[in-house]
């Protein structure tokens, strides 16, 4: 009589188990990083969508970016929660230089010149309204 074998031996299913564990860690160990990568582009997305804001509102405010700055607070909370630091925002009536420090350690800058770059240092700490390379 032959015996019909079904099913899975006990050798067989603890390898497949091991597989799974070595996979599963190299995936928790990427997953921080990827997260902070996604932070950041909605981060730049974010800070884009605050220089097309700051130039609907200097045309309503007579040409004013001093004004303008108040118009765009959803955004500039949306971007504060999901950087590593807080906007610098330097404005004057007729310029502006915002940037923020993104989690991946650089600094993303836009300005009234309608710039907007990355770069590994705050460009609008300076005295000048506009980001430099």
């Amino acid at each position: 009589m032959l015996k019909n074998k079904q099913g899975f031996t006990l050798i067989e299913l603890m390898t497949v188990v091991a597989i799974i564990g070595i996979l599963a860690g190299i995936v928790l160990v990427s997953f921080p990083a990827a997260q902070d990568r996604a932070k950041d582009g909605r981060v730049m997305n974010a800070m884009d969508q605050l220089r097309t804001k700051m130039e609907i509102c200097k045309g309503n405010n007579g040409g004013d970016y001093q004004a303008a700055s108040t118009c765009a607070s959803s955004l500039v909370t949306e971007i504060n929660n999901n950087a590593a630091a807080s906007l610098t925002n330097n404005n004057t009536a007729t310029d502006y230089c915002i940037d923020v420090q993104l989690n991946s350690g650089n600094y993303w800058c836009i300005d009234s010149s309608l710039h907007s770059l990355e770069s590994p240092d705050s460009d609008c700490a300076a005295a000048t309204d506009v980001c430099s390379e």
